[in-house]
């Protein structure tokens, strides 16, 4: 029998569903599920045929997102879910796991950790003092690859984040508080066009741009911005040319962008 591999029916480019969306996380062989979308489709229509897709990609962090007709269907697929669906071979060699996206967002922070923890003992703490056995955990190393003394919790549900923050957690005989994680947020904005998504360095635009009347200028020189005429001001980013700069956080395009930004941040 031929399985049906269903194709996206919305375009991809847009943020997924997080009531409906099923985050797949350790998978390691990227070549093979994740580098062409219609190869994970395929794949995941193997273990559950016919199963519609809305859409389907990959996070920076290297996890796959499901999107599916409703939340029904997700959790009927996560209820299902093997350890051994995406893996690199049937042998079992790395589990892969599968939660609603929703649900993994739900995030807290224990800090000043004893270092020499692992991740190991850190969860089994967990397990021990809480009973819960689907919560996960992943110590902050920098980019020198040295481990820092904060350590990320993901909660499956909102009552699990209240219930440790409430109690904390005892780590090394150490008692540590837990709090909910709030991802610093940025926006990535050109200082010579004052665009979005890029920098200046590999900005498209010839000339400057100045951000707060939109002319072809150094924001230093606006004779506007000089003196403080608002109502003449006139976003460089905005159709209908609003009366704000174009670093002003004000701005429906920078809000837009921060929000998809603060989006991406929590595993999209």
């Amino acid at each position: 029998r031929t399985n049906t591999v269903h194709q996206p029916t919305q375009e991809t480019s847009r943020l997924c569903d997080e009531k409906k969306t099923i985050a797949i996380d350790n998978v390691i062989s990227f070549d093979k599920f994740i580098k062409k979308s219609y190869d994970t489709k395929k794949e995941f229509n193997r273990h559950f045929p016919r199963t519609k897709i809305v859409q389907c990609k990959r996070t920076r962090h290297g996890s796959l997102l499901i999107e599916l007709e409703d939340k029904k269907t997700a959790l009927e697929i996560i209820g299902k879910w093997k350890p051994n669906f995406f893996s690199v071979d049937e042998g079992n060699s790395n589990k892969t796991t599968a939660t609603l996206l929703e649900n993994r967002n739900i995030r807290g922070i224990v800090t000043d950790v004893d270092i020499s923890l692992s991740e190991s003992l850190i969860l089994e703490e967990f397990k021990e003092q809480y009973e819960w056995d689907d919560v996960k955990i992943r110590r902050f190393v920098d980019k020198l690859g040295i481990v820092r003394p904060s350590v990320l919790v993901h909660f499956t549900s909102a009552e699990q984040l209240e219930e440790a923050k409430r109690s904390g957690i005892f780590l090394g005989n150490v008692f540590c508080e837990i709090r909910t994680f709030e991802p610093k947020v940025s926006v990535t904005q050109c200082y010579k066009c004052y665009g979005f998504d890029h920098t200046a360095i590999w900005c498209p635009k010839k000339q400057q741009i100045c951000p707060h009347c939109s002319q072809s200028h150094k924001p230093t020189d606006c004779l506007i911005k000089q003196n403080n005429n608002v109502e003449q001001f006139k976003c460089p980013n905005c159709k209908d040319n609003q009366r704000h700069s174009a670093i002003d956080p004000s701005c429906p395009v920078y809000q837009e962008k921060f929000t998809y930004s603060k989006n991406s941040r929590h595993g999209q």
